[in-house]
């Protein structure tokens, strides 16, 4: 009996030892060689290495690759389970470890694919069997406590490069059995964009329901948008705090979402723009807040957005704009494999600085994107201003009821109506100045905007505005502004229509221009304007210019600097009793208050007067003018400046410099000289005015009674004219070689030197021998002086 219990113990150790081997030895070779290659191959996959399992009695481990042996798509550095004998008998094991696992995945289509296609026809497969299966079949052939993932990572390829993204986790089952998986406890922390990102989730596959919980804290916003979102130039300073919660039903699968992204101490930059979250007067700063809600129903998912911001501030270099009360709105749906998305932005306007405020009370940008599978992204949409207006209380300038109405698309799409812009008024001191009513056309490769521009003071007048900007190309293409005046004729038009004030100053003409500027470009623009049979007219001063013809040309806007030596004509002009026959002048555009006159021709009195290098600016006139004096007529000069009923030939030359003061004008010493070797005649038939005021029977009344009396028809072989100023006084010198063209009724007294009057007893009695005359001619200068205050007047008024 007792041999036969040793046999009988001897048998069971080689049955265990036999287990023991099988478990061991033959078992992992089984597996190793046969039972996964045979599973793998019958899904389909035909790369599947595998270390030999090493298999004990409460752990087994082995490691696997799926793919190309040198990239694999799939590998797993350590498999293991952790199990008891008795446990297992059970059909139950403790844990499944999985250690060192790197899968490589890429986004494509707004979907995540295995970048393998053996695996991921498997994957896609089983995602397609029968929802029955889901509902009644068993979940595993054995019950599994706890499943654990360390160390692992996914290799994520995309169009903007590839990403490491490394995770950890676990899950716990739960009340599991071999029919069913029971609860599940599911928690993972996926590290990416050096941040990390908690999922948490409890399903109770029972009823086939469950929660999934997100979080992340300190979410570098700007390194998520330049890894998933391409956005040229944007910058987002700051971080973000996001967490949602979704509540799942598996089978019909379905899951509702609600979350929220609060931004933390955020700063956006988009070019020059910046984008500043404002502080209310009664409170801290408040944090940008997005909720979301989303739901998931078979294929078809949907998400709503709406947010809570704060009033923010757009700057860019000195111009700041307020967004009050700005709201933005968005609903995205997904339908196998079509995307659409629609956005709402509104907010009102404020911008204001030292003297400048402009606002709008409304205004709203509509998005619309759509994307079909295979198809690029396709974005319209529409941006809207209303009620704007804006004022500079610098310039006493002010606009209302203007509105922007402009559609968009990307790609563009021919066809697309053109958006609208218009100011119904624009005021300037109280005075409606000026209206805008425009189109904004969007191209392929630029945005145009056409823009009339009419104005009350100006019936009929419509002077056209453009604005061409070009999309980015291989080339840094300029904004193009363009102004174009078609030919307008202006007639008796008065300043005082714009500046009461002003001198009672009228002007005409055909005015015609054009203007091209390229703003920041180093070549900015250029202009030219011109004006034909123009005509000023101020009645007051008795100044009149008329037949003006000039064209002129600004090659470097915006600076107010025309070209060099432009020329202006003019048919003929009045000042006062002085009347000019025409002329022209060279002349330059300096700047905005400054005109340079280079040479200047003026016919006067038959005759011509040149001048060169004048300056006028808003200062005044010149400081110092001469003028040349050529072919000058005597007689004609000594008209215009005032003496009556004169006539007679013979012309004048020579050089005439002017000194102009604050308040006083200075001839200095000036001569003007009868053209050498001709003579003339002057006669002047009212030259009483040389005795006027002189006593009679006097010296003096009888030299000048006598001059007078030569002054009536003197022929003269040489003339002299002697200019000088005394205080307020132009004093003219006339100095005359020569004789009378008759006798003269008087007798001279060689002792005395003093000439008395006679009575002739026939026409040869009287003094008719060759005599040297002078006469003395004084005229006031306060009308030079006013003409050169009411110059500096007008001009201040204009500015």
């Amino acid at each position: 009996m007792q041999k036969k219990s040793i046999w009988v113990l001897v048998f069971l150790v080689f049955c265990f030892l036999c287990v023991l081997v099988a478990i061991t030895v033959l078992l992992p070779r089984y597996i190793e060689s046969s039972l996964l290659p045979s599973l793998a191959a019958k899904n389909g996959i035909s790369r599947l290495q595998i270390r030999r399992p090493l298999i004990g009695l409460s752990r087994a481990e082995t490691s696997l690759r799926v793919g190309d042996p040198e990239h694999p798509v799939l590998s797993i550095g350590s498999l293991s389970a952790d199990y008891s004998l008795p446990a297992l008998f059970s059909k139950t094991i403790k844990k499944i470890s999985v250690s060192g696992l790197e899968l490589r995945l890429y986004y494509e289509d707004n979907r995540l694919v295995i970048d393998d296609p053996e695996l991921q026809q498997l994957l896609s497969s089983s995602s397609k069997q029968p929802a029955a299966a889901a509902q009644g079949a068993p979940g595993l052939p054995f019950i599994l406590e706890q499943f654990t993932v360390e160390q692992s990572t996914i290799l994520l390829r995309s169009p903007a490069g590839v990403f490491r993204i490394p995770f950890q986790g676990s899950i716990l089952f739960k009340n599991a059995s071999p029919e069913n998986l029971g609860d599940i406890d599911v928690h993972f922390l996926v590290h990416a964009l050096n941040h990390n990102f908690a999922i948490q989730s409890r399903m109770e596959l029972g009823t086939k329901k469950g929660t999934v919980q997100f979080s992340a804290e300190g979410l570098d916003v700007q390194a998520f948008l330049e890894r998933f979102i391409s956005i040229p130039g944007l910058i987002v300073e700051g971080s973000a705090d996001i967490s949602a919660e979704a509540a799942v039903r598996l089978s019909p699968f379905s899951l509702d979402l609600d979350g929220r992204i609060l931004l933390n101490d955020t700063l956006l930059h988009s070019g020059d723009l910046i984008f500043t979250p404002l502080a209310n007067k009664k409170e801290t700063q408040k944090r940008p807040e997005f909720s979301f809600t989303g739901t998931v129903r078979d294929k078809k998912m949907a998400l709503l957005l709406s947010s809570t911001l704060p009033d923010l501030q757009v700057e860019k270099g000195d111009v700041a704009v307020t967004l009050l009360k700005p709201s933005l709105q968005g609903e995205g749906v997904s339908e196998d494999g079509d995307l659409r998305v629609d956005g709402l932005f509104t907010a009102s306007l404020q911008s204001g600085s030292e003297g400048f405020r402009a606002e709008s009370p409304q205004c709203k940008i509509e998005a619309h994107a759509a994307k079909e599978t295979g198809s690029p992204m396709q974005l319209a949409g529409s941006v809207h201003i209303a009620d704007i207006s804006f004022s500079s209380s610098s310039a006493d300038l002010f606009a209302a009821k203007g509105a922007i109405h402009v559609p968009f698309s990307l790609p563009f799409v021919k066809g697309q109506k053109n958006g609208t812009f218009e100011v119904r008024k624009i005021r300037w001191k109280d005075l409606d100045i000026a209206g805008l009513n425009g189109t904004i056309e969007q191209k392929e490769d630029r945005v145009q905007v056409t823009v009339d521009i009419d104005s009350p003071l100006l019936p009929g007048f419509i002077a056209k505005a453009s604005m061409v900007q070009k999309f980015a190309s291989a080339e840094d293409v300029p904004l193009e502004l363009r102004l174009t005046i078609p030919p307008f004729q202006l007639n008796d038009f008065s300043l005082k229509k714009i500046q009461p004030g002003a001198a009672q100053i009228t002007l005409s003409g055909l005015f015609s221009g054009q203007a091209i500027v390229h703003p920041g470009a180093k070549e900015s623009g250029k202009a030219d304007f011109s004006i034909a049979n123009g005509s000023v007219s101020l009645p007051e001063k008795n100044l009149s210019i008329s037949g003006i013809q000039t064209s002129i040309s600004f090659p470097y806007l915006p600076q107010i600097r025309s070209k060099p030596r432009q020329e202006l004509s003019f048919a003929s002009a009045r000042l006062q009793d002085i009347e000019l026959d025409g002329g022209s002048l060279f002349y330059t555009l300096e700047s905005a208050d400054s005109f340079f006159i280079e040479q200047a021709n003026v016919r006067w009195v038959k005759g011509a007067v040149d001048t060169y290098a004048l300056r006028f600016s808003s200062t005044g006139m010149p400081e110092k003018m001469t003028f040349f004096c050529s072919k000058l007529k005597l007689a004609a000069l000594l008209d215009q400046l005032g003496i009556q009923n004169v006539s007679g030939d013979g012309t004048v030359n020579g050089r005439i410099p002017v000194t102009i003061g604050r308040d006083k004008i200075t001839f200095e010493e000036s001569f003007l000289y009868s053209t050498p070797g001709e003579g003339g005649a002057i006669k002047i038939g009212d030259a009483d005015f040389l005795t006027q005021a002189i006593p009679p029977n006097t010296p003096q009344f009888a030299q000048l009674d006598f001059a007078q009396a030569a002054l009536r028809n003197f022929e003269y072989s040489w003339a002299k004219i002697h200019l000088i100023t005394e205080d307020d006084i132009l004093l003219m010198q006339l100095k005359l070689d020569g004789k009378p063209a008759a006798p003269l009724p008087f007798s001279y007294d060689s002792k005395t030197g003093s000439f008395t009057r006679i009575k002739p007893q026939n026409d040869r009695q009287g003094i008719s021998h060759p005599i040297r005359l002078d006469a003395n001619f004084r005229f006031p200068l306060d009308t030079l002086i006013d003409y050169d205050k009411s110059i500096k007047n007008m001009l201040k008024s204009i500015e």
